[in-house]
Order: structure tokens, then C-alpha cells, then sequence
């Protein structure tokens, strides 16, 4: 460890030094402020003691006291011993059960199981454990179990297994789709769905996998009792297929047919204005005018449009008197400026 600190005198600090009552001792760096940059430490009690000295031989002290625990880098033992304490077994069934003990310096806080043909799972007990339900395919199965104490150390032991199918195994397994429903079909507005089920077979199921007639597969979580997190739909019908399997590769299935129809947004609203426009012509001989009256908007200016095209801008105070080019009718709208809150048309003709 490092130590740091500061020390004084009514002269001055010549020296600053440290021990430890476990053994060890040295100088420190520095005086008013010191530092000691390494401490060797035993396993349990340390007291280190820092002395600062003067010129004339005065001493003081400082002690702090340290408990060092170290790390647990001792791995677990675990060992199989059933069904036999050898490193091979020949099975005449599936699933399987393993066996065995583990032990710790402090202690086994998980024993779990997996083999190479894809299947795992946790073990009941630690000293004592026992694993089962351990689905085998046939052929060779490498069982591997391993301890796991509270710091993360682990040890494993393997046994493997030669299983041979009986050639009188011929039973498909069952399987049944549970959810999102027990039904034939099924109608979403969601492009992604949970399934979940179970499956059974005389003597063991060894895989579930699903498959969509839109694209995408995978294996399920569980056998017996099993699930799919994430299945992603396409727009339609999408025919959902889970098979179950066992060790002799007999395989039973079951469809769920999904419709999917992604959801329809609304078309907005039409855009609302709070400009009332009316008018009427005026004509005198030669000449024509366009008296306009609105209501109030809180706006300063309003822009004035002749069949379709901006012609004045005039101010906000309700009414407004043109002089229309062309012949008519004319097609008169108001509008706020740089916005689209513009009034209703109106047709003006003599």
C-alpha cells in the first residue's frame, strides 16, 4: 500500500521514516509533506507507525492501523460420481442424470451443467449436487460440470458419454403452441411476437426450432417447456412452424398462421384558419374596386392574393380597398404573412 501525510516543527523535520509491526521499515519521500509509495502488508493486523524527527533528536509518531485480507484465487474442486466416477459411460437412455460433489476454501455458490450437443442447465445442490433432465443425442455427448465459488473461480470436470438410440424408438414427440394463443390463428398489429408452448416424447425431447415461411429461424429457450423471445412478421399471413425433436430424430410440429397488419397513421387534419373573408365589387363608369372586410388576427400585416398570386400587403385592420387588374371574377384570400393561416376564398364578379 501507499502512504501520504504531512508533518511540522517549531526548527524544522529532518527525517520521516515508517515501520510496520509486521516487518519492514524505510524512509519516507519528503518531510513537511511525505509519501511512502510501497507497504508490504501480511495477512491480517498491520501496524504501521510513522515517525517525523528533528535536528535536536524529538520525535513524534502517527499509527495507523491496517487489515489486509487477501484475494481468494483458490479454485473449487468438483468431481462426478454418478453414474460413474470414471471419465466415460455408455447411456442406454435419454435424458441423463450426473452426480458428484464440490468443495471450496470458502465455499461453492453455483454447480451447473452443459454438454457440446447444445443443451445446459444448473445443478440442485453444491457440496452435494445432482443434475437432471441432461438430454443426449446420439453419438458421443461431452458433459461438462463446473463450480463456481463467490469470487469467480471455477473448475470443471467432463464425462463423456456414448449414447445409442434404440433402433424401437419411433414415437414423434408432441408439441403445442400456447401462446400467444392455443388457436390455429392469430391476428397482430405488432411486427414482432412471443411464442411459447410445450413438448413432450417418451423419452426425451432434444431440441425445439422455429421457422417462418416469411424468413427467419431459430432454437427455442427450454424443451419441455419452451419459449421464443423475438419472431419478426412481414405484412400478411406468416405460417409459424416449431418442430420438437428427440435423440432418435423423430420430430413433431406444430403451425400457428399470423396475420400481420402493420398499423395505418391517420392523414392530418386539414389546416384550420381563423381569418373570416368577405367582400364585395365596387364600380363607378371606368374603374372597379374590391372592398375586403376580415376579422381580427393577431398579426401586424396582412398579405392580400388575386387568383392565386400574392398582389399587396397592407395593414391588419380588418378592411382593405383594391383595384383589381384583368376582368373578372376575381378570387380574393388574406393571409398573415410567412405563415399558411390564410382566410376562405371568395369570388367577386359584377
Amino acid at each position: 500500500m501507499s502512504l501520504g501525510g504531512s508533518s511540522s516543527d517549531n526548527v524544522g523535520v529532518t527525517t520521516v521514516s515508517w515501520a510496520n509491526s509486521r516487518g519492514g521499515s524505510g524512509a519516507a519521500a519528503g518531510t513537511t509533506a511525505w509519501a511512502v509509495s510501497s507497504i508490504g502488508l501480511q495477512t491480517g493486523t498491520n501496524v504501521i507507525t510513522v515517525t517525523a524527527r528533528d535536528a535536536a533528536g524529538n520525535v513524534g509518531t502517527d499509527v495507523l492501523t491496517v487489515t489486509y485480507s487477501a484475494p481468494d484465487t483458490t479454485k473449487p474442486a468438483v468431481t462426478i460420481s454418478g453414474p460413474t466416477s470414471g471419465t466415460s459411460y455408455t447411456a442406454s437412455a435419454s435424458p441423463l442424470t450426473v452426480s458428484g460433489t464440490a468443495s471450496d476454501n470458502i465455499g461453492v455458490t453455483q454447480v451447473s451443467w452443459s454438454t457440446d450437443r447444445g443443451v445446459s442447465g444448473s445443478a440442485s445442490g453444491t457440496a452435494n449436487w445432482t443434475a437432471t433432465g441432461i438430454a443426449l443425442q446420439s453419438g458421443t455427448n461431452n458433459v461438462t460440470v463446473t463450480a463456481r465459488d463467490a469470487a469467480g473461480n471455477t473448475s470443471t470436470d467432463v464425462l463423456t458419454v456414448t449414447y445409442t438410440i434404440t433402433p424401437s424408438d419411433q414415437t414423434p414427440p408432441a408439441i403445442s403452441i400456447l401462446g400467444p394463443t392455443s388457436g390455429a390463428s392469430y391476428t397482430t398489429a405488432t411486427s414482432v411476437m412471443t411464442l411459447g408452448g410445450t413438448a413432450s416424447d417418451n423419452l426425451g425431447v432434444t431440441a425445439v426450432t422455429w421457422t417462418n415461411d416469411r424468413g427467419g429461424s431459430g432454437f427455442s429457450s427450454g424443451t419441455t417447456s419452451w419459449s421464443v423471445p423475438s419472431v419478426t412478421l412481414l405484412s400478411g399471413t406468416n405460417i409459424i412452424t416449431v418442430a420438437a425433436q428427440d435423440a432418435a430424430g423423430n420430430v413433431g410440429k406444430d403451425v400457428l398462421t399470423v396475420t400481420y397488419s402493420a398499423p395505418t397513421e391517420a392523414p392530418p387534419p386539414p389546416p384550420t384558419s381563423s381569418i373570416a373573408l368577405k367582400g364585395q365589387l365596387l364600380t363607378s363608369g371606368r374603374w372597379v374596386k374590391a372592398s375586403l372586410q376580415w376579422s381580427q388576427v393577431k398579426s401586424k400585416y396582412i398579405d392580400v392574393y388575386l387568383n392565386g398570386k400574392w398582389v399587396d400587403r397592407t395593414s391588419n385592420d380588418g378592411s382593405d380597398t383594391e383595384s383589381p387588374k384583368g376582368f373578372p371574377p376575381y378570387n380574393y384570400k388574406v393571409c398573415v404573412p410567412y405563415s399558411t393561416n390564410c382566410s376562405n376564398i371568395i369570388t367577386l364578379n359584377k
